[in-house]
């Protein structure tokens, strides 16, 4: 497998980052407008902004994105992450990428002295050709990367009083 770097965004990293936006939206058949792209953008460069980003490289070129949330808990005193965003490129899909940015947003919550949540309902693929499969977590997807899934979802369900 090629070299994976898991790392912050940063400013310079704008048209790709964008590019990899558009195709999450089309995957997930949204239209958000171009002021609100940027707006995003901003927002995740923003220190003072609870929303970051985290970026995946491959021979110098972005092939996946994670936005995720750091954020104070009501059931618990320390923080949170909600991961609210992850995107691979079909082309590189199945090689792990998606997983390598899973762990990198678990270890920046780690370091922040909380942990990950996630979302119950996910739409996963896994195949190299568009797919819209709405599933659960642990259906669709990478066998690893849908054990992190079903771990991080079954911690989240745990919790729950539903």
């Amino acid at each position: 497998m090629t070299e994976v770097i898991v790392r912050n965004s940063v400013d310079s990293d704008f048209t790709e980052w964008r590019a990899l936006w558009k195709q999450y939206l089309v995957f997930y058949e949204t239209v958000l407008s171009e002021r609100h792209t940027e707006s995003l953008w901003q927002r995740l460069l923003d220190a003072g902004q609870p929303v970051e980003c985290l970026v995946a490289e491959v021979k110098g070129r972005l092939v996946g994105i994670a936005h995720y949330l750091p954020h104070a808990d009501t059931w618990d005193e320390r923080p949170i992450c909600y991961l609210s965003d992850l995107y691979v490129d079909p082309s590189t899909r199945g090689e792990g990428i998606g997983t390598l940015l899973i762990r990198g947003v678990e270890q920046r919550s780690r370091d922040r002295a909380g942990r990950v949540s996630t979302g119950r309902q996910l739409r996963t693929t896994n195949r190299r050709e568009p797919s819209t499969t709405r599933s659960r977590a642990g259906s669709g997807g990478s066998s690893s990367t849908n054990s992190i899934l079903r771990g991080l979802t079954r911690r989240l369900e745990t919790r729950s009083s539903v």
